[in-house]
This record gives structure tokens, C-alpha cells and sequence, in this order.
């Protein structure tokens, strides 16, 4: 089972606290997201899971907002070992540029995030989980968002780009204590690698207003950050019900 609740109780007219907790799925790979079987052994591993609680400081105004906040989390899957996550995240947008008449803004701003894996479970070998689990990440990146709206039309197109680091510990090949590991021939853990460069993200989404009831959209996005890369297409369509 999974889910989750979030709290945003004002603290004042601009301030609102924002917690939040659950338990999801892991999808960075088809191992923690639906776990695989050995096709020798025939045992099935992954289906990994991220139990996590956070909360967040948000400061908001219609030209700006500022926001901090921090969370944990424990990871746990089908023989796989288990783990735990620290992150933190702090930033600001701002809009800097409107078109009343058009109805389009455009905000930028700067975006701090920082999260650290007990350890590291990138691996796709039996008691891995197959998602990126640094020992220390960082990014700071600078975000640039445009969006409208014309008779049937509203779109977003959202860009974020910047400089990263992470740092990631040796991993053992087979990490539960089930024997494996001491019994590996020659090379037995996958070394430790540390890397800096570019990291960023675009997203575009496009949706048109059927009826006052029903909306139809599309949206694209790829991301990269450490040592991986994402691509995700999504079709949305949002009836809303307003009253019985």
C-alpha cells in the first residue's frame, strides 16, 4: 500500500507551513519500481519503497516567494538492503516580467538542494535497489518558467539549469548478509566515484479547455542529475464535478 497526507496550515497571512508524509514507490528503474527476477535462481528482488516525512517554510507574495525546509526517509524493498535519505532544499522565484492583456508571466529565481543516502544502492546486482543513492549531492540551480493563457489555451514551459556534485562510496556487489558476497570471485564491489558538471531539467505542458468541465492535455519533461538521466510523456484529462 502506499499514500500519503499533507498539512499547509497559515502561520500567517504569508507564511505557511507545509508537512507532509507517506510511503511511494521508487521508480527510478524497473528494479525499485517493480523489482525483477534472477533468471537463475529464479528469486524475485527491488519493488523498493521511500517511507519519508518532511516539512517545508514557505513565505509567499504575488511578485515573489522563499521557501526552506528538510525531510528523512527510510527506503526498503524484497531482499534489498535497507536504507535511509537526508535532504534539504532552499530557494526563491520571483516574477519578472507580465503581459496583462496576453495573460503571460515569467518568474526565475535560485534553487539550493542537498541530500545524502546512508548508502549506496545504485547497483542492479541481488540486495541492490537500482536507484541513485549518493553519500552527498548538492545542486544549485537557476529556474525560468513561462506560462499563459489565450481563449481555449494555457501552456507551461519551464527550464532549469546549473551546477552539481556528488560523491558516492564503493558498494558492495550482493550487500545482505546472506553469504554471497564472501563468496564472489575476483572483483566484488563496484568502486567509489565523486563527479561535478552540469545539471538541469525542461518541462512543457500544453492544455486546452474542451468544456467549462472538462480539460485535455499533454506533457513532456527530461531531467538529468548525477549520474542519470529521465524522459517522461504524460495525456491528462481533468473533469471536474461542481456540485450534485
Amino acid at each position: 500500500m502506499v499514500g500519503g497526507v499533507e498539512f499547509a496550515p497559515h502561520l500567517t497571512r504569508d507564511l505557511v507551513l507545509r508537512v507532509s508524509g507517506g510511503r511511494r514507490m521508487v521508480t527510478n528503474s524497473e528494479l525499485s519500481y517493480a523489482g525483477m527476477k534472477d533468471p537463475v535462481s529464479g528469486r524475485k528482488w527491488g519493488g523498493v519503497t521511500r517511507e519519508f516525512g518532511h516539512g517545508m517554510l514557505e513565505w509567499g507574495h504575488p511578485m515573489w516567494d522563499l521557501y526552506a525546509g528538510a525531510g528523512f526517509a527510510y527506503l526498503d524493498g524484497t531482499h534489498v538492503v535497507a536504507n535511509t535519505e537526508l535532504d534539504v532544499q532552499a530557494g526563491g522565484n520571483a516574477q519578472v516580467w507580465q503581459d496583462h492583456e496576453k495573460r503571460m508571466i515569467v518568474r526565475t529565481g535560485l534553487n539550493f538542494s542537498y541530500y545524502s543516502y546512508r548508502r549506496n544502492s545504485y547497483l542492479f546486482t541481488w540486495g541492490q535497489g537500482g536507484y541513485f543513492s549518493p553519500q552527498s549531492y548538492y545542486a544549485i540551480m537557476i529556474p525560468l518558467e513561462w506560462t499563459g493563457h489565450r481563449d481555449m489555451w494555457t501552456w507551461l514551459l519551464r527550464g532549469e539549469g546549473g551546477f552539481q556534485h556528488y560523491h558516492s562510496d564503493a558498494a558492495p556487489y550482493f550487500p545482505l548478509n546472506d553469504g554471497l558476497q564472501p563468496a564472489a570471485i575476483g572483483q566484488n564491489t563496484e568502486g567509489a566515484q565523486s563527479a561535478s558538471g552540469v545539471a538541469g531539467n525542461v518541462q512543457g505542458r500544453v492544455v486546452y479547455q474542451v468544456t467549462p468541465s472538462l480539460r485535455l492535455g499533454v506533457q513532456a519533461s527530461y531531467s538529468r542529475a548525477g549520474s542519470w538521466s529521465e524522459v517522461s510523456a504524460i495525456l491528462m484529462a481533468h473533469y471536474t464535478i461542481d456540485s450534485f
